[in-house]
């Protein structure tokens, strides 16, 4: 090989290297919406454990998983193979014994960052330095997520993981799952996403004693209470994929698409701007009790499990659908939605967001009664615009429906706990010219 081909050879490879140092640039727009390379996604993701899970979920329409630190260079290229983004998994296990006796856990600076590089081990398998190292450059990789519920005096210590992630390269997302939403401000200076895992709990008896419905207004509230402390950052919710039967301890008890509906449509009206599901092992397990009253998880049968899988699908493919809304939309108030069945007075407020996109009003909607409710929705202006809007169903169409006694004055209705999107055309108050 002549000196000249030599050389064109060494500096392709030289550009190959260059450019898979950061194969896949991430980061979160002020609105909170999350940027790879420049455009702009809503993630539909997932936590999984198994490489070869990743297919599957794929093909069921996700298009972002969640790793941990049990991964290998396996996962990665699986996870590239099936165009599968990947928040890659560090979680931040501070182990203290032996090495620093009696540390003080409210230590600053140089302390706390030197303790985390000495201890705090990646599910006890590698340090965040080492896993950075072997998997930070690989395409996929968008991010790394730095501990999971690490609540109380560990805050101190995702901080400093989120100095070392961000120092080793800018160009990724960094975040911590948080379930407490008293712990949430001490993560402004720790993250470029907050992950929220409140699950809702579940169960036969859930219609009866309500349990259910207040945790759905609980994520709700726990949601929207991190997007407003995180402003100009991303706030992620993780709803779950627990079979109601982790509750009950009966394997009869089954997964419904309403049912999963509602959590999802609680964190998107609280003002999410991703979704990762927990997780992909659940999916195929139930669980009950042995005969000394412990759980034991068994698995479902292969018509569950399918019947599960179709419902993640349908589910990921409305989200899909709704995602340039998500991503783009601009959030506002124009609309005028007043609440008028079941009762008297009508059903009092009800959780619903509006968005603006592409010139249309889409409303998200959701109904926690185990009874219809229904309103009448009216322009921004009830004193001289009042019939300002067409309305028809955007995603739900089993469950919402829209007629109108007026022309510009529709009526939605929305089944007992229903959830769903409806779209608004404003209507011209000029004769348009043919």
């Amino acid at each position: 090989m002549t000196i000249i081909k030599k050389s064109i050879v060494l500096i392709f490879i030289c550009l190959t290297l260059g450019a898979s140092l950061y194969a896949d640039k991430a980061s979160i727009r002020g609105d909170g919406t999350l940027l790879v390379n420049g455009k702009a996604v809503f993630p539909i993701g997932i936590r999984t454990e198994k490489a070869y899970d990743l297919k599957p979920i794929a093909d069921a329409g996700f298009n972002m998983v969640m790793g941990s630190g049990e991964w290998e260079l396996g996962h990665y290229k699986e996870a590239q193979k099936n165009k599968l983004l990947v928040l890659a998994g560090h979680y931040v296990w501070a182990n203290f014994r032996g090495t620093q006796p009696a540390i003080n856990l409210r230590a600053r600076g140089d302390a706390i960052v030197r303790n985390l590089l000495e201890n705090a081990k990646d599910q006890r398998k590698r340090k965040l330095a080492e896993a950075l190292k072997k998997f930070d450059h690989l395409p996929g990789v968008i991010g790394w997520k730095t501990g999971d519920e690490p609540e109380a005096k560990l805050t101190e210590i995702v901080e400093a993981g989120y100095e070392i992630i961000k120092s080793y390269n800018p160009n990724h997302i960094v975040g911590p799952i948080t379930c407490d939403s008293q712990w949430v401000g001490y993560f402004r200076n720790a993250c470029d996403v907050l992950m929220v895992d409140n699950y809702p709990l579940r169960g036969s008896n859930y219609k009866k004693e309500k349990k259910w419905v207040t945790s759905i207004n609980e994520t709700h509230r726990r949601v929207k209470s991190a997007v407003d402390a995180m402003k100009d950052k991303a706030v992620w919710y993780m709803p779950p994929m627990y079979a109601p039967s982790y509750w009950t301890h009966e394997a009869g008890d089954e997964l419904t698409l309403a049912e999963m509906k509602l959590p999802v449509y609680a964190g998107l009206i609280a003002g999410a701007k991703g979704l990762i599901f927990f997780h992909w092992g659940l999916l195929d397990k139930d669980f009950i009790k042995d005969k000394d009253g412990k759980r034991k998880t068994i698995a479902v049968s292969k018509d569950i499990f399918n019947t599960r899988l179709s419902i993640m699908k349908s589910l990921a493919s409305e989200l899909k659908k709704l995602s340039p809304i998500l991503c783009d939309g601009r959030p506002n108030k124009d609309l005028d939605i007043r609440w008028f069945s079941p009762g008297k007075y009508g059903p009092g407020p009800q959780l619903t967001r509006i968005m603006e996109y592409d010139g249309k009003q889409y409303l998200f909607v959701m109904n926690l009664l185990n009874e219809p409710i229904e309103a009448k929705v009216f322009g921004p202006d009830p004193a001289h615009n009042f019939r300002a809007y067409d309305a028809k169903v955007f995603v739900g169409k089993d469950a919402l429906s829209t007629r109108a006694e007026r022309p510009g004055e529709p009526i939605i209705k929305i089944a007992p706990l229903g959830t769903g999107v409806f779209v608004l055309t404003r209507r011209s108050l000029i004769k348009k010219s043919k």
